[in-house]
């Protein structure tokens, strides 16, 4: 769904593009995400990941939420968590992760 003019992919390539790469790229997850091929634990990768989801993916409304999450984290770094929760959430919908999340 577009924000204005810029849709959710333009949002994140601007954030690798500009801010990303020499800010935040580095930062931490608030815990490691563990996929079937390899393991996300800063925000460039899990940018890295979301890139490189194909567009019908990416429009699924688990992505779309994980995409959103992890944007408003890059603008303030408080919602780190809430955005590695919803992407933990959109890669065991997608079947990406290594194996579910345990429930306490």
């Amino acid at each position: 769904m577009p924000t204005g003019n810029r849709t959710d992919r333009d949002l994140i390539f601007s954030f690798w593009e500009v801010d990303l790469v020499s800010l935040i790229s580095t930062s931490p997850l608030s815990f490691e995400l563990i996929c079937k091929d390899t393991t996300l634990k800063t925000v460039g990768d899990a940018v890295r990941l979301i890139s490189a989801l194909s567009p019908e993916e990416r429009d699924t409304h688990c992505w779309k939420v994980a995409i959103r999450t992890l944007n408003s984290a890059i603008k303030e770094p408080r919602y780190i968590t809430a955005a590695t929760i919803t992407m933990q959430s959109a890669l065991d919908l997608s079947g990406m992760l290594a194996q579910p999340p345990k429930i306490p």
